[in-house]
């Protein structure tokens, strides 16, 4: 059992499978609590299993380094950004908003030397922003800003909340949406059926 964030988490090890769902499960918990709650939570989950949780990623597992990054033709991949430490926005103080937002945006900017105009609200949810949280992500300089929730995005929509389709965790059924007239057909339609 592991506690995050004051709520008892219970899980089992004893395959790939459910070592996949205790994962799901820890990492789903965590995107609910303070950063501080999080590295707290996850000293205890070391600290349980009698592990070393390293600072950074291992290799296998680190993200883009900004060399590749800069390679991405910008006609082609805009890159955004997403805070520093993704925290619940709408849990912040104004001056740990406004930190996220501009420490982000600045460090993206210097080290491609590339505009940064959109903003990509950590975990994305309709519980995880608001009103006050769209208008700081105005105010540090982004043109739009999209959430983790919806389908496709209308002509009338809040630049500021636009919807998208979020990814799967399987890479055929994301070449088939992305490639697919029939399935943004399919959306439009399911869209259109529930107004």
């Amino acid at each position: 059992m592991f506690n995050i964030g004051g709520s008892a988490q219970y899980i089992v090890l004893s395959d790939k499978y459910t070592r996949y769902n205790a994962w799901n499960k820890l990492a789903d918990a965590c995107l609910l609590i303070t950063q501080n709650e999080r590295l707290i939570a996850l000293d205890e989950i070391g600290s349980i299993l009698g592990v070393s949780i390293p600072d950074r990623p291992s290799q296998e597992f680190r993200a883009i380094t900004w060399d590749q990054l800069g390679q991405l033709d910008p006609e082609l991949i805009e890159i955004g950004s997403h805070t520093c430490s993704h925290p619940i926005l709408k849990k912040c103080s104004e001056s740990e908003l406004e930190n996220e937002l501009t420490q982000s945006k600045n460090t993206i900017e210097s080290e491609l030397g590339r505009k940064v105009v959109s903003f990509c609200y950590p975990n994305g949810q309709i519980s995880d922003y608001n009103p006050s949280v769209m208008q700081a992500v105005q105010k540090a300089g982004y043109t739009n800003a999209v959430v983790a929730h919806g389908t496709l995005v209308e002509a009338n929509a809040n630049r500021f909340a636009l919807e998208r389709i979020s990814a799967p965790h399987n890479n055929q059924f994301f070449q088939y949406m992305i490639d697919s007239r029939p399935y943004l057909s399919q959306q439009k339609k399911s869209l259109i059926g529930s107004k």
